[in-house]
């Protein structure tokens, strides 16, 4: 009969242990689908706000017809928003000689799909449309 419970007992602390690493690994997973939504809602938010650069004339701080003054300045994403969410992720513009689009990465706060890495998304902005990529 002792040896009947202590095999319950070691059954029962292996169940458990599966099911708490099953809610680890739901709960990360879950915090990496609300990072990555937050960050492409900002990332469309800002590609909306690039649009509007491009349209605006040079002389009320704009493009002028052109996303190539924000690939050349240093701080180019507070320029579109002085105010990027920072506390979901960091966000930057590539640098790029195409006037015609504009690239806009985030990386997020906890890890992406590879464990390792971050979340990481970009758009891609164009005169009249912008395109999301989900890199991790």
């Amino acid at each position: 009969m002792g040896q009947q419970q202590i095999l319950f007992l070691i059954l029962g602390v292996c169940v458990l242990g599966i099911a708490v690493s099953v809610g680890v690994i739901a709960l990360q997973q879950e915090a990496s689908h609300e990072n990555r939504a937050i960050l492409i809602a900002e990332l469309q938010r800002l590609g909306t706000l690039a649009q509007e650069f491009y349209r605006r004339p040079f002389e009320d701080r704009g493009g002028g017809g052109s996303f190539l003054p924000l690939t050349c300045v240093s701080h180019s994403v507070s320029v579109l928003s002085p105010t990027p969410s920072k506390a979901h992720g960091d966000f930057f513009i590539k640098k790029s000689i195409s006037c015609s689009s504009v690239e806009i990465v985030a990386i997020g706060v906890v890890p992406g799909n590879d464990r390792i890495l971050p979340v990481r998304a970009m758009i891609t902005v164009y005169p009249e449309s912008t395109a999301v990529s989900i890199l991790n």
